[in-house]
């Protein structure tokens, strides 16, 4: 920046002296008194003070002018060699300040943001979105979700929906991105405690229902699996186990609602495959274990005649009549 700064009015300065409007600075401008030019006084400067000399005449490379140019000099560049041979390049301290201001104007104004008049031309719109980086196609703005989010249904054509607002009102894509960015964090932030609240609501139910079903508990809740499933098919399944309350639990993790559905699932079930543990079979078990107990017929008729045997073979054609009447398939 040094390089820069004290360079990059080098030249100018060289043919330049007299009055230069004063500076705000603190440091080299803030302390040399451009208005007066060499009659400017003290210099402070981390060298120390550079008092002036006595006025042996007039003209700012008199020995004995104000403020001695090389004096100067020295106090600026600190000891660096560099700097020294720079600062040497400048007449006076009058156009050292001049070439100072120059470039620190031109480094505030190419560091302001560039702002689009409300009735601009067509060029004044061109020039302005290549100044801020928006690409000429919109399939090039570069905008959306990670890779890795997984938002909700609808969610990539509203993020479409909105980068391309953002593209033809002129948003630079960073800040559209960082626009996206922030409604992906919310949402992922929203989720995590929905499927945190979820968690607590279910471990909650399953608790309250165990203390009151004891060991019924798991009996019954496989009963309510197997009579929605049933019931409903597997994709009206699906839909219920995809249903959330307000406060984000599953709607099957519902204390009140698990309540009402535990005694017509065992109804449904029938009690003898509570016990049995048979609740899940489908049509082909179903099939397979009525003519396992058939064949009892001619290997064991005596058994096949038993009351044990005649209970389960009715129930197994009750149930496969239930399964074919739902339309299950082997």
């Amino acid at each position: 920046m040094a390089d820069e700064l004290l360079d990059s009015g080098a030249a100018e300065g060289a043919d330049q002296g007299g009055n230069e409007s004063s500076a705000d600075d603190s440091g080299i401008l803030g302390n040399l008194d451009a208005e007066n030019n060499e009659d400017a006084g003290v210099l402070d400067t981390a060298a120390g003070d550079v008092k002036p000399k006595e006025e042996t005449g007039s003209g700012e490379d008199d020995a004995g002018s104000e403020l001695a140019w090389k004096d100067i000099q020295k106090a600026l560049s600190g000891g660096d060699d560099d700097i020294s041979r720079m600062v040497a390049r400048y007449r006076s301290p009058a156009a050292f300040a001049k070439a100072f201001a120059a470039q620190r104007q031109k480094i505030a104004e190419s560091s302001k943001v560039p702002e689009l008049a409300e009735n601009a031309t067509e060029e004044q719109v061109a020039e302005y979105r290549k100044a801020m980086g928006l690409p000429d196609k919109f399939d090039d703005y570069a905008v959306g979700f990670s890779e890795d989010f997984k938002g909700e249904d609808g969610d990539d054509a509203l993020v479409k929906e909105f980068a391309q607002s953002m593209y033809d009102n002129h948003v630079p894509p960073k800040y559209a991105q960082a626009a996206i960015d922030y409604y992906q964090n919310l949402m992922m932030k929203g989720e995590q405690n929905i499927n945190e609240n979820a968690a607590a609501v279910k471990r909650e139910t399953y608790d309250a229902l165990k203390a009151e079903w004891g060991k019924e508990f798991d009996a019954n809740r496989n009963a309510i699996d197997v009579y929605l499933t049933e019931t409903m098919g597997q994709d009206g399944r699906a839909v219920m186990n995809g249903l959330r309350l307000s406060d984000g639990s599953s709607l099957l993790d519902n204390a009140h609602l698990l309540r009402l559905l535990a005694q017509p699932a065992r109804d449904y079930v029938g009690g003898e495959a509570l016990v049995s543990g048979s609740m899940s079979q489908t049509a082909e078990d179903v099939a397979k274990s009525l003519n396992d107990l058939m064949a009892l017929r001619l290997s064991d008729p005596q058994k096949y005649q038993s009351a044990s045997v005649q209970k389960e073979v009715a129930e197994l054609f009750e149930r496969k009549k239930r399964l074919e009447g739902r339309g299950a398939t082997a």
